[in-house]
């Protein structure tokens, strides 16, 4: 389970409505506490890291403790989103989790490559979804940043 009293911040970066959806649903069936913010593309997560426009309210939209993000997207895909994070000082040290129904050796080199620090494959159900990110957030809630702060406390 969760840590106790940490609430993680989780941009979910996910261009189609219903994956979202199932996201959010999984997160909340696995009781995780967290501040879940939605971007569809990569170009809406930039501007969400960025503070631009109506991101600009950080206790509205908070630095993730940790980012999921679709590979496949238009405009900006997952790994160019990726790429940019990591040189992006701000946040070039948040832990992002790539997820696809793609298992492509490339595409899995690729992100490993670019900095992801894991990349799942989507489950094909909604209690397999749960269990994933169950697992995933428990995970992170217990990680500690450089810095000496959990991520969760940021």
């Amino acid at each position: 389970m969760q840590a106790a009293g940490k609430r993680l911040k989780i941009l979910v970066v996910e261009d189609s409505a219903n994956d979202a959806q199932m996201i959010r649903t999984a997160l909340e069936r696995a009781a995780v506490k967290a501040t879940l913010s939605l971007v569809a593309d990569g170009i809406e997560a930039v501007r969400y890291l960025r503070g631009e426009g109506k991101f600009r309210d950080r206790r509205l939209f908070p630095l993730p403790t940790f980012i999921l993000s679709d590979v496949k997207m238009p405009e900006m895909d997952g790994l160019q989103f990726l790429r940019w994070v990591r040189s992006y000082p701000e946040c070039s040290g948040v832990p992002i989790i790539m997820l696809s129904v793609s298992a492509s050796d490339v595409e899995v080199e690729e992100a490993y490559e670019l900095g992801a620090n894991a990349y799942l494959l989507k489950p094909g159900s909604l209690n397999e979804l749960t269990e994933l990110l169950r697992a995933t957030c428990d995970f992170w809630s217990r990680c500690e940043c450089r810095r000496g702060l959990s991520f969760s406390q940021r």
